[in-house]
């Protein structure tokens, strides 16, 4: 399901309907064409992907891939909220 009608940007969310009829969450996804574009001029050809454990309110995995800069800088690229990390996701 497309939730963002931002030119700039891309981004989703999935959710799965229950047996009874109630919704879950199953993923999330953006990814900015302004960050993007600043690795397609400045970064690295390499991928890294980097990910932290959500314990709270929220149960699940976030994922972000992360490349580096000419000034050997962290730069974060496109970030995913899963329940679980799989070949799927």
């Amino acid at each position: 399901m497309n939730i963002i009608e931002d030119p700039t940007l891309t981004g989703s969310m999935d959710v799965l309907t229950m047996p009874d009829g109630t919704n879950h969450f199953s993923k999330f996804y953006v990814f900015f064409d302004g960050v993007k574009n600043g690795w397609l001029e400045g970064c690295r050809k390499v991928i890294g992907i980097d990910d932290c454990f959500l314990k709270g309110y929220v149960i699940g995995e976030l994922l972000c891939d992360v490349r580096r800069d000419a000034r050997d800088q962290i730069y974060p690229i496109v970030w995913v909220v899963v329940c679980v990390e799989n070949k799927e996701n």
